[in-house]
């Protein structure tokens, strides 16, 4: 026999044996493709599917990920973002999935569509697992495991959140978890549990905590279903066999889970505490509508997302009414059924199940857990069928329309009448199909085959459906001029031409930025960063300083002042809109609306300063005394920054009221009309003019400067700082601000207008960067250079604080600590000194330890055909 006919056979044995999950795979994904050719997504469109974080945060940072894989430098550290940043933490959070390396097969202008496969995959792998996971566990090898299966891949959880690609690796990985768990309870056999455990808890530690947490409360389900012998010795020996594997599963990602709980710590998650009162979040028929097809996708705020199929909902409750299962499985269930309910409604509940923490948005993001439950319970139901009478069918249908009915009625937000009459239709569709002929004439498979047919044209509709209120509520966005297009070609060319020619420390930003996360999207060394593993005390600072943030785990360089970069090593900024009046930067390039900027007066990385500054603190005030304190510390020199009056200007639907010569408050007319306000900066005489605009989030629609008849727009969502630049005395400069006809009717808002002393502002910088570090040696995770300090003192460095960064003077080793919490520094001598300074992820060398002795340990098992280590 041939070669090429050895191996063909094979493949159709491996088709054949695995026919079932290749079937899941490929539906899942051309379900989920269908939905996505629906909204124009490229290349049947202009879109792609980037919304929300994934827009904003994954996406930049898989754009990090996949320049360091192809440059092969440090996982540890990337300058890319936030002034400088662990990025092992965040690869933890974000970027560990193995998936990940299939973005080297992608050019970057089309990561976009490397995100669109990522998504796609893994639905189809969460289908194809399930249906390996039910196929041996419960020994069914029909459609009908097929059809289960789609309504796991495709519920409205995984719609809703798919967006969130790295939680997407606990649907497709749990199935293996649990029927790994199966197998060590009914053979011995640990290795599938102990491998697929470690890999989630590796890839992505936070779903991880959701699947943990499940397998502990569904371990004794399974205990009764599987154990063949359930005596006391019997359940303590599996149940230590369960927890000292599940240990060896936790060392194998241990790598992972050490660090990242340290880097946890520093987060703004950290600062939770426990509710001190319970509260309730629904009633009982909003929670049961939540079940039904077509459910609207709660992504920022709302109820569970629960969704998996109608014939979940309909086979479900009928598992308490089968005679299959014992007494036993049906407290069991109950008991873990009412839990979880409970636990998406009770507000202590909710607080434990979200690592003792309530999330920011993104509503009950343990929900997965349950619809992996509840999916399960309805397979085992389906050889149940036989037990209940049409009539007894024809009943259930009429109960599951009737609860439509009612949650119409009663719920908050009630189903429009088109979402009433197709769940009515395929509640009779599904009637239909259970009512057909059960005895031992008819044909088992054809029966399969109208279940299969049925839920894929329910998830077909649904997964439509929902993929366009997604995209209506949250809007996909369009390729061109994120990371595709002439102008961000253009772009990325000038970002990798001054990385070429700049071989020492330097830092740039762009503007306007397309996401919070442009440094780690274009790849330059940055200042913006949006990262839920970002230090919350470096955000407080640079808030302090007057940079657009979240006051959580963001900071977004939308506008700034020449002395704030010149300090920050803001050595280039490229504007690619928004031209205004330079003269102290100089313009090395321009194309278009493409404009380079070199700023001459950019410093180095650390620079010394007195030791008094180490008591100096931002506190919370207006941003340019914040600055010229931080100045003045620094080189002596005083108010670099000098305040301009304001008066109010004309109004629009609006009256408004001077409060002190810096605040404002209006009341709106109209409600109805927009309104729209300004002020007017006096005594401008031939100066650069900044100004700060203090206000709620998302009060204000958006907001511009007139500089004569000149416009520069900014962002006016949330308090910034805006660069007006250089204005000619006597030329009218005027802020004005749109607040939209839904906006408050009330309200007030902070202008601080400033001009730059610009001797003084030279004088001080010139101080700062001939007592500043001069670099020999400059790369991810280590930094060489020299300082002559000509009095002992601070030296401060504009890396945000972090206790991975150990420090040498003349190679001895010195301890560091945080200016204002924010900014790392470490004492230096007076006199000429050699410094080092050398970056490592906290915990990693002790985790690299156990995980790499879990490995042995999994390999000596292998090797010596131990039963427990084996699939």
């Amino acid at each position: 026999m041939s070669n090429d006919h050895c191996i063909k056979k094979q493949r159709v044995s491996f088709m054949a044996q695995n026919r079932l999950p290749l079937i899941s795979f490929i539906f899942s994904i051309i379900i989920l493709e269908t939905a996505y050719v629906s909204r124009g997504i490229f290349p049947f469109g202009s879109k792609d599917v980037l919304v929300i974080d994934l827009f904003h945060q994954y996406a930049p940072l898989l754009s990090e990920l996949q320049d360091k894989l192809r440059s092969l430098t440090s996982m540890f550290y990337s300058w890319s973002g936030g002034l400088g940043t662990d990025f092992y933490s965040s690869f933890a959070y974000y970027l560990a999935s193995p998936l990940n390396l299939l973005l080297l097969l992608f050019p970057k202008s089309n990561l976009t569509e490397a995100v669109l496969l990522l998504i796609l995959i893994k639905t189809g792998l969460s289908g194809a697992f399930f249906t390996v996971y039910l196929k041996e566990a419960y020994g069914k090898k029909d459609l009908t495991v097929v059809a289960f299966s789609l309504m796991y891949s495709l519920s409205g959880y995984a719609l809703a959140y798919s967006w969130n690609i790295m939680w997407l690796e606990g649907i497709y990985l749990m199935p293996l978890i649990f029927l790994g768990m199966i197998r060590l309870i009914k053979q011995g056999k640990a290795l599938l549990y102990t491998i697929s455990l470690g890999l989630l808890l590796f890839s992505n530690f936070y779903i991880a905590f959701f699947v943990v947490l499940f397998t502990i409360l569904y371990y004794p389900l399974l205990l009764i279903q599987f154990l063949p012998v359930k005596n006391t010795e019997s359940v303590i020996s599996k149940t230590f066999q369960v927890a000292a594997f599940s240990a060896l599963g936790a060392g194998f990602a241990a790598v992972m889970i050490l660090p990242t709980i340290f880097a946890l710590k520093l987060t703004s998650a950290s600062g939770s505490t426990f509710p001190k009162d319970i509260t309730q979040y629904f009633n009982l028929f909003d929670y049961i509508g939540r079940h039904f097809p077509i459910a609207a996708p709660a992504i920022r705020e709302g109820l569970p997302n629960i969704y998996c199929g109608l014939a979940t909902l309909m086979l479900a409750p009928l598992f308490f009414l089968s005679r299959r299962f014992s007494k036993a499985e049906k407290i069991a269930h109950a008991a873990l059924l009412f839990f979880m309910i409970m636990s998406f409604n009770l507000n202590v509940l909710n607080f434990i199940w979200h690592g003792f923490h309530f999330p920011n948005q993104l509503p009950f993001r343990n929900a997965l857990v349950y619809i992996f439950f509840l999916v399960t319970l309805a397979f085992r139901t389906m050889d149940s069928r036989p037990e209940f009478s049409n009539k007894q069918w024809l009943g259930l249908a009429g109960l599951t329309a009737g609860l439509v009915l009612i949650t119409q009625k009663l719920n908050d937000k009630t189903l429009g009448y088109p979402d009433i009459y197709l769940i009515l239709l395929l509640t009779g569709l599904f009637t239909i199909v259970f009512t057909m002929r059960q005895d031992k004439s008819y044909n088992a498979s054809r029966f399969a085959l109208f279940f299969f047919l049925a839920v894929s044209l329910e998830l077909m509709i649904s997964t439509i459906l929902v993929v366009e209120k997604i995209d209506k509520s949250e809007y996909y966005s369009t390729r061109s001029g994120y990371l595709s297009g002439a102008e961000v070609s253009e772009l990325i060319q000038q970002i990798k031409k001054i990385e070429k020619n700049e071989t020492g420390f330097y830092r740039m930003e762009v503007m306007p930025p397309k996401t919070p996360n442009d440094p780690y999207l274009y790849n330059y060394n940055g200042i913006s960063v949006f990262s839920s593993m970002m230090p919350k005390k470096t955000v407080t600072t640079m808030e302090n300083f007057g940079f657009h943030t979240n006051s959580i785990n963001s900071y977004k360089y939308e506008g700034s002042t020449l002395p704030l970069d010149s300090l920050l090593g803001v050595k280039y900024l490229i504007r690619r809109s928004g031209k205004i009046d330079e003269k102290l930067k100089t313009s090395v390039y321009t194309k278009g609306n493409l404009i380079v900027y070199e700023n001459p007066y950019a410093v180095s990385v650390g620079y010394m300063a007195p030791k008094a500054l180490k008591k100096w603190s931002s506190k919370k005030s207006a941003p340019f005394p914040v600055q010229n304190s931080f100045i003045e510390n620094l080189s002596g020199i005083k108010d670099v920054f000098l305040s301009l009056k304001l008066e109010a200007g004309t109004t629009t639907n609006a009256a408004v009221t001077q409060k002190d010569p810096y605040h404002f408050n209006f009341s709106r007319n109209d409600k109805g009309k927009e309104s729209r306000f300004s002020t007017q900066l006096k005594d401008v005489a031939n100066q650069n003019v900044y100004f700060y605009l203090e206000t709620q989030p998302n009060k204000i629609d958006y907001g511009y400067v007139m500089v004569g008849d000149k416009r520069i727009d900014f962002n006016a969502k949330r308090s910034t700082m805006v660069d007006v630049g250089f204005c000619e005395a006597g030329k009218p400069v005027s802020v004005e601000l749109v607040y939209q006809a839904n906006s408050d009717i009330n309200g007030g808002f902070g202008i601080f207008a400033n001009v730059m002393d610009e001797p003084k502002f030279k004088e001080a910088i010139q101080i700062v960067k001939s007592n500043s570090i001069q670099i020999e040696r400059f790369k991810d995770t280590f930094i060489k250079g020299s300082v002559n300090a000509e009095q002992s003192g601070v030296l401060f460095t504009t890396i945000p604080y972090h206790k991975g960064w150990s420090v040498k003077v003349d190679g001895k080793s010195v301890d560091t600590y945080a200016i204002d919490e924010g900014f790392l520094a470490f004492d230096v001598d007076k006199g000429k000194h050699t410094i080092q300074m050398r970056y490592m992820t906290p915990y990693f060398p002790l985790g690299a330890g156990i995980t790499a002795g879990s490995i042995i340990i999994i390999l000596i098992g292998i090797f010596r055909r131990s039963k427990y280590f084996q699939w």
